[in-house]
Parts: structure tokens; C-alpha cells; sequence
């Protein structure tokens, strides 16, 4: 018999489904990584009294290359836990997972927003010291457009503030996912092969 619904997550063979094991083997490893985000703010705030001084390269450095670290840390989450919020937006365990990773992330953010400010901040001469160092090789595009938008940077208060917003700003875009992913019906469509469900994913076969 003809299929005329789309399959659950459960429902569909693993073949077929995303393979997160590059991200996460587990939901116990996210945990724990999430865990480790958690404290990331601490970790780089170390370095904050320092940095808002006159820094040496080698402490800039370093305190970079952490913010870098838990930055990719916090990628590696989020599409972690949005992919699976993607793939069943009804799933009641997928969106707390969402929501545990945005309270985190803006939370970091919120304790990391002095850091672009206070590197702004810092003479012109300095900036362009560590763009020609071959010790700041990865991170010299990012100087360079720190350099460049040093006059748009804001104060480490109105980052903060910013970063506070991150999670609400996404709050419209949540509520229609979910009203046009799980509670709208959007029916079938008549073909030669019979009734075949209408959704976002499968409209475009149909045009």
C-alpha cells in the first residue's frame, strides 16, 4: 500500500537519517559538552583585566584562541541540537535540547561581549602589530575586520545587552517552525501515483 503520510523519525530507516556521530555520538556526550560551554564564559573572562589594560601578544593570544575554542565548541552544539529539532519538530525532548543550547549560548555570549569591545578599543598600531605576527595566522582576518568596523563597535554594555536578546530574538521564528512543521495540515495533492502528502519538504515535487 501506497504511503499518504509522512514517516516519524523512528519510522524512517537509518540509511536515511542524518549522521551526527561528527558532532555528538551521543546525547551524553552533548550534555557533557554543554557542561563544558557553561563554564567557557569564566574561562575567558580570566583574561578580561588584562585585556582591557595595555596586553602583551602572547596573553591576547591566548585569551583569543579560548573564545575561539568555546566558539566552535557552542557551533558544534547548536547544529547538533537544531538538526534534530529539524528533523521531528514535535519532539518534545528536541526542543528542550534547543532551548538547554540557547539559554547556554547567550548566556556565554552575554559573558563574553566586553571581549570585541575591549580589543577594538586598543590603538591602531597594536592591531596591525598582531595582524603582521604569523602567531595571530588564524585569527588575522578576524583583526582585520575588527580593525575595520572599530568605529561601529559598541560599548561591552550595549553587547551585553545584545547578547541577552539572542535567545527571545529567535522566540517568532521557533513559533512558526513549529506551527507550520507539526500543527498545520497542509492535506494531499492528486497524482497519477495517488494521494501524496502535501508538506514544506515534498511541495516542490509537485510544481
Amino acid at each position: 500500500m501506497k504511503q499518504t503520510s509522512i514517516p516519524g523519525r523512528a519510522d524512517v530507516p537509518a540509511e536515511h537519517r542524518w549522521n551526527l556521530d561528527s558532532l555528538f555520538t551521543s546525547d551524553t556526550a552533548w550534555d557533557t559538552a554543554l557542561e563544558e560551554l557553561s563554564r567557557a564564559g569564566n574561562a575567558v573572562c580570566e583574561y578580561r583585566e588584562a585585556l582591557t589594560g595595555t596586553p602583551d601578544a602572547e596573553t591576547a593570544l591566548a585569551c583569543i584562541s579560548r573564545y575561539r575554542d568555546a566558539n566552535m565548541l557552542s557551533e558544534r552544539l547548536g547544529n547538533y541540537a537544531f538538526l534534530n529539532k529539524s528533523v521531528d519538530e514535535g519532539s518534545a525532548e528536541a526542543q528542550t535540547r534547543v532551548g538547554r543550547y540557547m539559554m547556554t549560548a547567550s548566556a556565554f555570549d552575554a559573558e563574553t561581549s566586553w571581549l570585541v569591545p575591549a580589543i577594538s578599543a586598543l590603538d591602531e598600531a597594536t592591531l596591525k602589530q598582531w595582524i603582521a605576527d604569523p602567531a595571530f595566522g588564524e585569527f588575522r582576518v578576524w583583526l582585520e575586520r575588527l580593525l575595520r568596523m572599530k568605529p561601529h563597535i559598541l560599548s561591552d554594555k550595549e553587547e551585553r545587552v545584545l547578547a541577552l536578546l539572542t535567545e527571545s530574538r529567535q522566540t517568532p521564528r521557533n513559533g512558526f517552525s513549529v506551527l507550520t512543521n507539526v500543527d498545520l495540515d497542509f492535506g494531499t495533492v492528486e497524482t497519477p501515483d495517488g494521494p501524496e502528502p502535501l508538506t514544506q519538504t515534498t511541495w516542490t515535487r509537485f510544481l
